[in-house]
């Protein structure tokens, strides 16, 4: 069957996907522009063409504090901002601990009572650090752990940023 995008040429539905980038290659920046994009609709980077999302998006953040991540969103300018659920974790990267299935069901509760249909994680190397795992053997399991928070809030999308390996040819931490 034909490919249904959420973001054409760039996501497909029911998918989810890993945006891997060097520090200051922009990451935040195309986060928020794909946070403005699936609520408001509008295309993303200026090119793609995109589907909204039904429900809310829920905005994990480990790297900017609260205040930071106000004045960002209130940037780029998002007429829905309703429709977006932020969790600033700055210094609460433990209390995502994805491993632990009664601390998932805490978090998939909470991303159904927001009615959130999308998340978007940035980034994935603060809860890897705050749970003591190891970016070369322990990355997938965070992520199967992950991929079962999603199935128990009902959520088929979501983004995961990511840093680079030192060499810039892939992301850091195992194949997984």
């Amino acid at each position: 069957p034909p490919v249904v995008w959420r973001i054409q040429d760039w996501q497909p539905t029911d998918a989810r996907v890993m945006r891997a980038a060097q520090c200051k290659a922009g990451k935040t920046t195309m986060t928020g522009d794909l946070a403005r994009s699936l609520v408001d609709g509008d295309s993303f980077l200026g090119q793609h063409k995109v589907t909204p999302i039904t429900g809310r998006l829920a905005l994990f953040d480990f790297e900017m504090s609260a205040r930071q991540l106000d004045s960002w969103l209130y940037d780029q300018r998002i007429v829905h901002d309703d429709q977006i659920v932020v969790f600033p974790m700055r210094g609460s990267a433990v209390a995502f601990d994805l491993l632990d299935p009664a601390t998932r069901n805490r978090w998939a509760n909470l991303l159904r009572d927001h009615s959130a249909g999308y998340v978007i994680w940035d980034c994935f190397r603060p809860v890897m650090d705050a749970l003591g795992l190891d970016e070369h053997r322990d990355a997938g399991r965070l992520l199967v752990g992950f991929d079962a928070l999603l199935a128990e809030a009902n959520i088929s999308e979501a983004l995961i940023v990511h840093h680079m390996g030192h060499t810039g040819e892939r992301s850091r931490g195992d194949s997984r």
